[in-house]
């Protein structure tokens, strides 16, 4: 796979820069801070991303922490621990549950065509 146009080829000069300071014995924290400055710098930024949700970044799920008390759920106590629930914003919807769609336990049976004449 080859990388073409402008960004390919500020990729492709990207990790030239890289490999050299490699072979050069850089420390990685040094290599990895040097290009990330490089590819700020010269990478082609189309816009500033703006969420719409600040709770959740857009992604829909809500991070919670629980000191071990039955904030989460659990009856017994436990160890803190974070989890995450559905966040109220329109993101969140796909997560929560569907209380119209209702799924039995045991399914029917398939219909078949047997016995029918």
């Amino acid at each position: 796979m080859t990388a073409r146009g402008a960004v390919g080829g500020v990729y492709r000069e990207a990790l030239t820069y890289a490999r050299r300071q490699f072979e050069a014995g850089v420390p990685q924290p040094d290599r990895v801070r040097a290009l990330e400055t490089l590819l700020r710098d010269v990478w082609p930024q189309v816009r500033e991303w703006k969420y719409v949700c600040a709770t959740c970044d857009d992604i829909g799920r809500r991070v919670v922490a629980c000191p071990g008390d039955p904030t989460c759920g659990r009856r017994r106590p436990h160890a803190a621990h974070e989890f995450v629930v559905p966040c109220g914003c329109r993101f969140g919807d796909r997560f929560r549950r569907d209380p119209d769609r209702v799924v039995d336990a045991i399914p029917a049976p398939p219909r078949t065509a047997r016995g029918r004449r």
